[in-house]
């Protein structure tokens, strides 16, 4: 045997080992990059039903104000969306719903009911984010019918 062919004979089983390293790492970044793509989709929902919640809830009073129109505000029955039920006299509804993400738990949500002028009655609704691990309570400010969210 000539000493290329030694040298390679040594090789191939070094070339096997490498080759298993690198598909496992290459298979640890996958799994690795996955987790943080499911985080980051999170994320996103999160950000887009707070969003959503917040121009459904602009619209309503918009409609209440310059069309008479009350709005009820409510969660599903599966909790799975809030829904924002608009009705008047001529019973041409406009409804709104939004979607709650996986990732939020509605710990508390009383109905609210949006007067024809806007006004809203001062109360306090719960969310937990699983995501976060973080209380959000939507605090519903008296008269002017706006609201904020305090993270606890």
């Amino acid at each position: 045997m000539t000493k290329l062919s030694k040298i390679m004979a040594k090789q191939d089983g070094f070339t096997m080992i490498e080759t298993v390293i690198v598909l496992a790492l290459i298979a640890l970044m996958f799994v690795f990059g996955t987790m943080k793509l499911g985080d980051l989709k999170a994320a996103s929902d999160e950000r887009r039903f707070w969003t959503q919640l917040e121009r459904s809830w602009q619209q309503s009073q918009s409609r209440a104000q310059n069309h008479g129109k009350p709005t009820t505000i409510r969660q599903s029955k599966n909790q799975t969306e809030i829904l924002f039920r608009s009705h008047n006299r001529r019973n041409d509804d406009d409804n709104r719903d939004v979607k709650v993400p996986k990732t939020i738990i509605i710990k508390k949500f009383d109905e609210i009911t949006m007067l024809q002028n806007g006004y809203v009655k001062a109360t306090t609704e719960k969310f937990y984010s699983t995501r976060t691990h973080k209380e959000y309570s939507m605090k519903v400010q008296l008269a002017w019918g706006g609201y904020y969210i305090d993270k606890e």
